[in-house]
């Protein structure tokens, strides 16, 4: 039995350090699921019997809502952002949402310590929120959540050059920061918080010229 070789050129991978930053005035709203908030879900889930919402810990919720990594910093989830920069793709021509998805990754920087989400680091200063919402049936009630403001974070952006190019990504990004935004009461959700703006953009690697070889059978 014969074989040929197949040449298969490596996806020509590069990393686009994007940096941004909170427009002023829109901190960014966080709002994780802490573990009670959890356990009360699993619990729910388990029995279907609603169980006595007992007396609330404002303080606590605060705390619960924050993304934190492993050393403690301020984290916020990397499908967020990538999210947003998607749905931007709707305000750029010759992009569309779909194609978006798989054309760009945003990397890591660790882990949320409760949802283990994998998340970007945050920096900024927090302050404490107390809004009142509306639920569903229409009645009011109290979120207890941290806003982060003067907030930035360096996004560590996987792409494939052959598809998409880094000046099309910032494109993306620096729309969605306008209109999109991300966390709570951003403006895709009717609100003013979480709108950013890009400010440097970076590529740090060198793509890969290396070619798989496949043989196939003749």
């Amino acid at each position: 039995m014969s074989t040929t070789s197949i040449m298969i050129a490596a996806p020509e991978e590069r990393i686009l350090h994007l940096t941004i930053k909170g427009t002023n005035g829109s901190g960014l709203v966080m709002h994780n699921f802490g573990e009670k908030a959890r356990r009360q879900i699993a619990e729910a889930q388990g029995d279907g019997a609603k169980k006595p919402r007992g007396a609330r810990d404002p303080e606590a919720e605060y705390e619960a809502s924050y993304y934190r990594l492993e050393d403690d910093s301020f984290g916020f989830p990397c499908a967020g952002f990538k999210k947003c920069a998607i749905r931007g793709a709707k305000m750029v021509d010759g992009i569309s949402m779909t194609d978006a998805r798989q054309m760009f990754f945003v990397l890591p920087d660790g882990r949320d310590k409760t949802s283990q989400m994998d998340c970007v680091r945050i920096k900024g200063d927090a302050i404490e929120r107390t809004d009142v919402v509306r639920l569903k049936n229409g009645s009011a009630d109290l979120r207890y959540r941290p806003e982060i403001t003067n907030w930035s974070t360096t996004l560590r952006i996987s792409y494939d050059s052959a598809l998409i190019s880094p000046e099309q990504i910032a494109n993306l990004f620096y729309r969605a920061g306008y209109s999109v935004g991300v966390g709570d009461w951003r403006p895709e959700k009717d609100g003013d918080f979480g709108r950013f703006t890009v400010a440097e953009g970076v590529i740090v690697d060198v793509p890969s010229t290396e070619t798989n070889e496949i043989k196939q059978a003749a």
